[in-house]
């Protein structure tokens, strides 16, 4: 597997990590829980999401085009195999 595959897996990776926190966040704001050890602890995986998404974007940035090119390609066969789920 080649760097830029890596790559797109581990964007994908973390595009839905930090999603899937987003919708379990939103969910505690709409039921109060705001002031829970659990609200926290998300909140803490979401920092830690955001964090691993960020680096993966900035990575993605310096790619020359041909890997870029890889990379838009597996993001794109990621996300309809998910999409198939």
């Amino acid at each position: 597997m080649t760097d830029a595959l890596k790559l797109g897996q581990a964007y994908v990776k973390a595009s839905v990590e930090l999603r899937s926190n987003t919708d379990q966040l939103e969910e505690m704001l709409k039921n109060g829980i705001v002031d829970s050890p659990e609200f926290n602890e998300l909140w803490q995986k979401r920092d830690e999401a955001y964090t691993a998404w960020n680096n993966v974007s900035m990575l993605l940035r310096d790619l020359p085009v041909e890997g870029m090119a890889v990379v838009v390609n597996e993001i794109n066969r990621m996300q309809t195999n998910m999409a198939c789920i």
